[in-house]
C-alpha cells in the first residue's frame, strides 16, 4: 500500500488548494509526483479507489483518465490518520499475526521435543514394565505355593 502517496493526493484536493477543484492525473504528476510516470500516477489512484471509493469522488474518462476530487469524507479521512493510519494498523496486526506464528511455532517444537523424549524413554520403561510383570507373576506363584502348603 502507497499510504502516504494516497494521503498527498487527498491534501493536495482539499479546499485550502481550491473548492471543488477537479484533479487529473496530470496535474498530480505536475504537482506532486514528478518522478512518477503517467501510467505509475494512473495505477496509485486506481489503488486509492479499490482501498476506499468514498474517500473523494473518481470519475473517468475511459480507462486512462481519472478525474478526482475531494468530498465531504475527505477532510475528514485524512484528519482521522488517513491511509498512512490504516497502513500502520494493518501492519500491527500483521506484526502480532507473525508473533502468534512465532509462539505456535515455538509451541510446537516444545511439544516435538517432548515426544522425542518419550519416545527415547519408551524403551527403558517397556523394559521395565515387562521386568516388572514378571516379578509380579513370579510373587503371585510363590505367594500360591506359600498358600497351597499350608
Amino acid at each position: 500500500m502507497e499510504a502516504e502517496k494516497y494521503d498527498l493526493i487527498l491534501k493536495h484536493m482539499l479546499p485550502s488548494h481550491g473548492t471543488n477543484k477537479t484533479f487529473t492525473q496530470n496535474k498530480f504528476k505536475r504537482d506532486l509526483f514528478k518522478d512518477l510516470t503517467t501510467i505509475e500516477i494512473i495505477s496509485l489512484i486506481r489503488e486509492m479507489e479499490l482501498a476506499n471509493p468514498n474517500v473523494c469522488n473518481f470519475r473517468w474518462r475511459g480507462k486512462n483518465e481519472p478525474i478526482l476530487f475531494a468530498n465531504e469524507f475527505t477532510k475528514v479521512f485524512l484528519e482521522q490518520g488517513g491511509f498512512s493510519k490504516i497502513d500502520n494498523d494493518l501492519k500491527k496486526v500483521e506484526k502480532k499475526a507473525i508473533y502468534k506464528e512465532d509462539l505456535e511455532l515455538r509451541k510446537l517444537k516444545a511439544d516435538l521435543e517432548l515426544v522425542n523424549n518419550k519416545l527415547e524413554d519408551y524403551g527403558t520403561t517397556k523394559a521395565i514394565a515387562y521386568i516388572s510383570g514378571i516379578i509380579g507373576l513370579v510373587l503371585t506363584f510363590l505367594k500360591i505355593m506359600e498358600l497351597t502348603k499350608s
